[in-house]
């Protein structure tokens, strides 16, 4: 239910994102329980940010570790990644979060604490090593070959799969994955017939990134680039 999207869990309270401040687990999952699903399994297909934090859990239950040691030990070692991590609560020189308002950009006095949302949204990373893990995942280095295409989305039947989305550019198909926090943003996407990864991501946003990466691949495939609004 969870990995496919299937149902759908809410992760706002009264209509507020509410994991600014921090939590408990119990806390979290007491709420996910409190607000149930917004359809019955196998009824419609929708994203689930939530349906990560129990899948999390599971993770965590099976390997007998916290998360952070599992994406080390099965993601970041293996790949040598110097500029991929899960949240810490000991991280040093984090960067405040911004936002463009009327001119001037500012950080915003508040984003999600991390620790409420481990396996959620709390993995950074430059985009060279989003790139080098893209390009893992669909080189069959960190999956089993069986187990990649059950991921992905069914072309015509699915809008979404199991954490594998697709982007059509016109006709020319990507397979990957965007996210947002409160205040960044980011999008890494792999196309299969030219083995091209694209990772993108910031730290406050004028330009929609759905737009720019849109430009990005029509820069790649000599189509009409659009110079976006900025706003």
């Amino acid at each position: 239910m969870f990995f496919g999207y299937s149902a759908v869990l809410s992760v706002q309270k009264d209509g507020e994102v509410w994991l600014t401040e921090k939590v408990s687990s119990k806390q979290i999952m007491d709420l996910i329980i409190q607000q149930g699903t917004s359809f019955q399994p196998g009824e419609m297909i929708a994203y689930s940010n939530s349906a990560y934090y129990p899948l999390t859990k599971i993770l965590e239950e099976k390997y007998r570790m916290p998360f952070q040691k599992i994406v080390s030990e099965e993601v970041i070692k293996p790949r040598r990644l110097k500029n991929l991590t899960s949240f810490k609560p000991d991280k040093k020189n984090v960067f405040l979060p911004y936002r463009y308002n009327d001119n001037p950009w500012s950080p915003l006095e508040k984003d999600l604490d991390f620790l409420n949302v481990i396996g959620v949204g709390d993995i950074a990373a430059t985009s060279y090593d989003l790139n080098i893990f893209v390009n893992s995942l669909f080189h069959k280095n960190i999956l089993k070959k069986e187990t990649l295409p059950l991921m992905e989305t069914v072309i015509g039947k699915e809008v979404l799969g199991r954490g594998i989305a697709v982007w059509d550019f016109d006709g020319t198909i990507f397979y990957g994955h965007g996210g947002d926090t409160l205040g960044s943003h980011a999008v890494l996407i792999y196309n299969k017939e030219a083995d091209i990864s694209i990772a993108y991501n910031t730290n406050g946003e004028r330009i929609k990134k759905e737009d720019f990466i849109k430009n990005i691949v029509n820069l790649l495939y000599h189509k009409e680039v659009r110079l976006p609004e900025l706003k």
